[in-house]
């Protein structure tokens, strides 16, 4: 009894005991096939307590003392431990008493030939809980006994046999393998007794499931006769609904339980066994051979001729070479190959087969060193060019001034050149040639002689010089390398009020020029 009790919620090694006697008329002043709590399956029963569990009850009394009433009412009440309710329907009725010959354990299951757990799936249910799986959260069901296809099938030997198992899901269906010669064949399906739940369905099918034969109904078993050609079959066993219309019958939902099968069918002719090989034929291997492969070392691309025409057979001929060159090409498979190696060490390998299948290789290797190194190539010469050559204006006074070229010097990558000799020739209203070098911000800056403001025509500046002691003049990247500045003769008007006023401001300021 101790081992029933559950002393904690860690504890998964309990049960519940079902206790059968008495009336209920005693216990409950009323009259009842039973009672359980719903879900004492589960509790926890410290052993603090002088109770070892919490039991369910069935009444012999109410029961009129039968067996198979009892059995429904013991499982109806263990239903209930394991936390299963009543199967009634939505009218108000709480203990649905089924239809046609079936009705539901949870139900009032005393009066119809068939009892199954349900999910609800019968007329105005309200109750859908998968009693099935309400079930196997509490206890395991049992692991198929046979495969469930034709590749896990049970392989039945001989031409008779008696075989059981039992089918604990819907789902679930158990596969026999046998070999029958022609002729009649004969198997008989029945269930355990009494008042099965489950309802036997056979089949003879073949391997890709097509379906040859299907059994009778005989109560809740089954029979199949069926004549056939010689061959290997499959009996598929299947727990089946009645009608599969929860409506008038009942579906394979509940259909499970135990089964036994016996049948008989004619003997599969037996194969004489295959007469023994006769004796094997000695064959030499060929004998490979690279001799004569040259070069065997060089500098790379080097060329190498691999050579297999050396190779022999002591007991046939040679009739294939296979040619691996040890770097990932491609394989020849003639005797001899040209192949061309890159710098590092391979190892080729030939294989040659005789007219009997038989082969052997060797192998040689390869050294490539790597060419000599090629030469640096030459360094780029820094060079410098003309950035900008800007030619403007000075006026000294309102009758003359001067104009004043800036020249600046850039090296290749943009920075400004100092020390950089620039050669500036001028034409035009000043002709001459000026020379200077360039200051820390790459400029040059020359001025011509005074000119005077009424003069007219064109001065240009041309740069036709530039030398450095480390940098290259390029021209080509010259950005500008002349200006032109243009003279209309009124840069002042003799006379004017402009003169004037300039006059005026020398005399008032004493300036001078």
């Amino acid at each position: 009894m101790e081992r029933i009790r559950r002393t904690s919620a860690a504890d998964l090694n309990h049960g519940v005991r079902c206790v059968i006697g008495g009336s209920s008329m005693q216990w409950l002043g009323s009259g009842a096939g039973g009672v359980a709590y719903v879900g004492s399956f589960n509790a926890v029963v410290p052993a603090s307590l002088t109770a070892s569990d919490i039991p369910a009850f069935v009444f012999p009394q109410q029961l009129g003392k039968g067996a198979r009433l009892i059995a429904e009412a013991a499982s109806h009440e263990i239903g209930h431990t394991l936390g299963l309710f009543h199967s009634g329907q939505t009218t108000g009725v709480e203990y649905y008493a089924g239809h046609a010959d079936w009705a539901p354990i949870m139900g009032v299951s005393y009066y119809k030939s068939v009892t199954q757990w349900t999910r609800g799936d019968y007329p105005l249910s309200n109750n859908t809980q998968d009693q099935v799986a309400v079930i196997s959260s509490k206890m395991p069901r049992l692991p198929p006994a046979h495969g469930g296809n034709a590749t896990t099938a049970s392989v039945v030997t001989g031409n008779t046999f008696s075989a059981g198992g039992v089918i604990t899901a819907n789902t679930q269906q158990h596969w026999y393998k046998l070999s029958a010669g022609a002729g009649p064949l004969s198997i008989s399906g029945a269930v355990a007794q009494p008042s099965p739940n489950l309802r036997l369905g056979l089949s003879l099918r073949t391997a890709t499931g097509s379906v040859v034969a299907q059994g009778a109904a005989n109560g809740m078993g089954s029979n199949l006769d069926a004549t056939v050609a010689a061959g290997d079959y499959y009996l598929v066993v299947d727990g089946v609904g009645s009608t599969n219309v929860a409506a008038t019958g009942y579906t394979d939902y509940g259909s499970l339980g135990r089964y036994g099968l016996a049948g008989s069918w004619e003997a599969a002719a037996v194969t004489p066994p295959s007469p023994p090989p006769p004796p094997p034929v000695v064959n030499l291997p060929p004998v490979a051979s690279t001799a004569g492969s040259t070069p065997l070392a060089g500098v790379a691309p080097l060329l190498v001729k691999l050579v297999g025409t050396a190779s022999t057979d002591p007991d046939g001929v040679i009739t294939s070479y296979r040619w691996e060159f040890g770097d990932g090409s491609p394989v020849a498979t003639t005797p001899t190959a040209d192949h061309t190696y890159a710098a590092g060490t391979y190892t080729a390998r030939l294989v040659v087969t005789d007219d009997r299948g038989a082969s052997s290789s060797k192998t040689l290797q390869i050294v490539v060193s790597p060419p000599a190194p090629s030469p640096p190539p030459p360094i780029a010469q820094a060079t410098c060019h003309v950035a900008a050559l800007d030619l403007t204006w000075v006026r000294l006074n309102p009758a003359k001034g001067y104009a004043q070229g800036v020249v600046t010097i850039v090296d290749n990558t943009g920075r400004p050149v100092s020390g950089a000799l620039v050669t500036v020739q001028a034409s035009g209203l000043v002709v001459g040639t000026g020379q200077g070098r360039t200051d820390s911000r790459g400029r040059l800056v020359l001025a011509t002689k005074q000119i005077a403001a009424t003069a007219k025509g064109e001065l240009t500046f041309s740069v036709v010089g530039v030398s450095h002691p480390k940098l290259a003049y390029s021209p080509a990247k010259n950005v500008v390398s002349r200006a032109t500045l243009t003279f209309t003769g009124k840069y002042i008007v003799p006379g004017s009020w402009l003169n004037r006023f300039w006059e005026d401001l020398k005399e008032g300021w004493g300036l001078g020029c």
